[in-house]
């Protein structure tokens, strides 16, 4: 019996409270009673307190604070609960005199799924929306300044008026939010200017209710927003000023007034951003790229091209100007492993033992050693992020020759630029460690340029018309003029691959506009399934990367554009165009079995 009127004078308790932030700071005294109650194993005050507790420490979730995630007001699990434990939270909602208590057992009882039954839903809803406005008041009450809180109450008010569709209630939970925004500027910070506008428009999507925002309100809300946008950009607290703008896009579209100046407004504003960088006394480059590529995304988004090519130049200074000042060199020492070595000097050893170079060019075609197994990198780096998992988790850019040129933020995305790097690495290591001394053997062995060409001569897919140009690249290549020699023979190779496709009925080319045909650009062409099925995945990564992928060589097209370093006329880069070279010429045209070709 004493555990009893205890258990009372707790709930009672509780129920005196006049406002508290977080319900969960009340359930002290309730553990306290349930620890008693186990030890004198009173399992009837030891279930009432569970279920206090139960209701005290639920997360509550909001459809206007938590917009992308809310389907529901109470997490899923509460579904399960117990006829009793309903039957309880149904007297307590009906019984207690506390706003904030009474709320949030007609929250889990309104909101609740499961196959239980207890009282109309309907009488808990016409109860409940003025416990939350009662709450809402009180959190604004006496300086205790809990806004969010408030504008929470409001949000879940509003939310089931219009569920409920009960234009009485709604009408005052709408009074309410205007009697909120009145106060922004003046009692309320303008911060608390976006989520109560956020409310009111959701009433405006809904067009059986929309007629509830008046005139006035409407006014009110522009009014408040507009206030806050200026207040926010003086004090240039730019990420206020840009949340708020974006407020007033969704408001202008809704009452279908002109958006553009606003959405100018937003790109300028992360351009401004770009240079105050949000008050940091230490300003970088590095900074100013990231607000200027958010305002190009933007204005790409919203169609102003005139500034997206002005943000393009501003965009590539910055990231040069980063590189230049703020990027560091590192330099680590490597010690290559003696099995690494051992595993070289076999390769090497097998090389200078064959007889010609005609025989070492066809190795060179051929060899496992010079490839890249790309499925086994593959699961490398599957195998690499299961270890590190965070490295599969952190956002990663490229930035080359001041530019933006890749973004991985998804699990996919990292792992194919985390591919790309390997790749890329495991391509320097190979030339300089086995294509460079291979080549070293076949000078010795008497390599030519009339060697190097009689494989294309033997080549099923020779055309006339190339050969003085391959032989030309070829001798530059000898000559160690390896600026002239790639500027020659990358273009080359591509024609080459092109005319081997189209020997074998793949056209090469696509229709533009007045069925005119073009060669299709490098890159999409090797994209198309066909030219990937017949190069095979480890020759076709091989060309990919070397040639067009951004985030690898992209050697064709840094040439094609003259964007091309120094660094790779060397022959580190050009025994890779070498090697293609080979790879290619050891494609046949093989007859089929009816006689066609295949």
């Amino acid at each position: 019996m004493e555990l009893e009127n205890r258990f009372k004078n707790v709930i009672q308790d509780m129920d005196e409270h006049c406002f508290v932030l977080e319900l969960s700071t009340l359930s002290n005294p309730l553990r306290s009673l349930r620890g008693e109650a186990n030890a004198e194993k009173n399992n009837k005050i030891v279930d009432l307190l569970q279920y206090e507790l139960d209701a005290l420490e639920l997360y509550t979730r909001s459809f206007v604070i938590n917009p992308q995630t809310y389907k529901r007001r109470m997490p899923d699990f509460i579904d399960e609960y117990s006829q009793e434990k309903l039957d309880y939270y149904a007297e307590r909602f009906s019984k207690s005199l506390n706003p904030q208590l009474k709320s949030r057992y007609g929250d889990i009882l309104l909101d609740y799924q499961g196959e239980k039954k207890f009282k109309n839903k309907y009488d808990i809803f016409c109860n409940l929306v003025p416990a939350l406005l009662q709450v809402a008041r009180l959190a604004t009450k006496e300086k205790r300044d809990e806004y969010l809180y408030a504008i929470d109450q409001l949000s879940r008010a509003t939310e089931l008026c219009l569920r409920y569709k009960k234009e009485d209630l709604l009408k005052q939970s709408i009074e309410e939010i205007a009697d909120f925004l009145s106060g922004i500027g003046s009692i309320y910070s303008y911060r608390w200017v976006i989520e109560p506008s956020d409310i009111l428009l959701k009433v405006m999507d809904n067009s059986k209710m929309n007629l509830m925002i008046d005139r006035e309100i409407t006014q009110l809300a522009l009014k408040k927003l507009d206030e806050a946008r200026d207040f926010w950009l003086k004090e240039k607290n730019l990420q206020l000023h840009r949340w708020v703008c974006s407020c007033l896009v969704a408001w202008n579209k809704k009452l279908q007034q002109p958006i553009n100046d606003l959405n100018l407004e937003i790109g300028l504003s992360f351009e401004l951003e770009a240079e105050h960088q949000q008050g940091r006394v230490e300003k970088t480059e590095g900074v100013k790229a990231g607000f200027l590529q958010m305002a190009l995304r933007h204005y790409l988004n919203v169609g102003a091209t005139n500034k997206v090519n002005e943000l393009k130049v501003k965009l590539k200074k910055a990231y040069l100007a980063e590189q230049e000042n703020e990027f560091k060199a590192v330099m680590t020492p490597m010690t290559i492993p003696e099995e690494f070595r051992q595993h070289i000097e076999r390769v090497l050893t097998w090389y200078r033992e064959l007889g010609s170079v005609e025989r070492i060019l066809e190795a060179l075609a051929r060899d496992p050693n010079l490839i890249i197994d790309v499925s086994e990198l593959y699961l490398n780096i599957e195998e690499t992020f299961k270890e590190f998992i965070l490295g599969a988790r952190i956002p990663t850019s490229v930035i080359a020759d001041g530019r933006r040129i890749a973004q991985a933020t998804e699990y996919e995305e990292q792992k194919e630029l985390e591919f790309k790097r390997k790749y890329c690495w495991r391509l320097e290591l190979q030339s300089i460690f086995l294509l460079m001394p291979i080549f070293g053997i076949m000078k010795a062995k008497g390599l030519s340029a009339g060697s190097l060409l009689q494989k294309y001569l033997d080549w099923d897919f020779y055309e006339p018309k190339r050969e003085n140009l391959i032989r030309t690249g070829f001798e530059r290549f000898l000559a160690e003029d390896y600026i002239s020699a790639l500027h020659i023979l990358i273009p080359q190779f591509e024609a080459c691959l092109r005319d081997m496709f189209f020997a074998i009925n793949i056209p090469t080319t696509v229709i533009k506009e007045g069925e005119f045909q073009h060669e299709q650009v490098f890159g999409e062409f090797l994209s198309r399934p066909e030219v990937k099925e017949t190069l095979g995945i480890d020759i076709h990564k091989y060309i990919e990367t070397v040639m067009v992928a951004q985030t690898g060589w992209n050697i064709r097209n840094d040439i094609a554009h003259g964007l091309a370093s120094s660094v790779i006329f060397t022959l580190k880069y050009a025994m890779i165009i070498l090697q293609l070279f080979c790879m290619l010429f050891n494609f046949k045209l093989v007859k089929a079995d009816l006689g066609e070709n295949s």
